[in-house]
């Protein structure tokens, strides 16, 4: 099991924003902000687990990736999955 999750937000040039884009804004309810969302979730919730995972003591190591750049350059996972599995 390999929780995996990114980091990184992409650029905001060109992008049309109401607001700054990198700072959090609530507007009716919502909140609006660059990477506000977007697998950040995964993230931390896997980061809150981590130490309750180890206390189960699993017979194979529970790895956490978190990632960058996937938007523009290649994914860090296959070759992740060679290191581990050959």
């Amino acid at each position: 099991l390999v929780p995996s999750g990114h980091t990184d937000v992409v650029a905001v040039e060109g992008q049309d924003w109401a607001s700054d884009p990198l700072t959090m804004v609530e507007r009716e309810g919502h909140l609006y902000g660059r990477g506000t969302c977007d697998m950040k979730g995964l993230v931390e919730c896997s980061m809150a687990t981590a130490r309750e995972v180890a206390s189960l003591h699993l017979t194979r190591p529970l790895h956490l990736v978190f990632t960058y750049n996937e938007e523009v350059g290649p994914s860090m996972l296959p070759a992740l999955s060679r290191v581990w599995w050959g």
